[in-house]
C-alpha cells in the first residue's frame, strides 16, 4: 500500500489509475481468453459426441425400416 501511495505522490493520481486499469484489462483479456479456449474445446466435444448420435438415430431408424418393409 505503501508503493502505491509513493507512486501517487510522485506520478498523480490519474496516471498510477490509468496504469492499474491497464494491469487489469491485461489481465482480464487474458482470463478471457482461457474462457473462450475452454468452451471452443467443449463444443469440439460436443460436436463429436452429436454426430455419433446422428449416426447412431440415423441407424436405428434404418433398422426401423427394413423391419417393418
Amino acid at each position: 500500500m505503501d508503493s502505491v501511495t509513493q507512486l501517487i505522490a510522485s506520478l498523480g493520481f490519474p496516471i498510477v489509475m490509468c496504469l492499474l486499469m491497464f494491469k487489469y484489462m491485461q489481465e482480464e483479456s487474458e482470463n478471457h481468453k482461457k474462457e473462450v479456449d475452454s468452451l471452443k474445446d467443449s463444443l469440439k466435444e460436443n460436436t463429436v459426441v452429436l454426430s455419433d448420435l446422428k449416426s447412431m438415430i440415423q441407424t436405428l431408424v434404418d433398422f426401423l425400416r427394413a423391419d417393418n418393409v
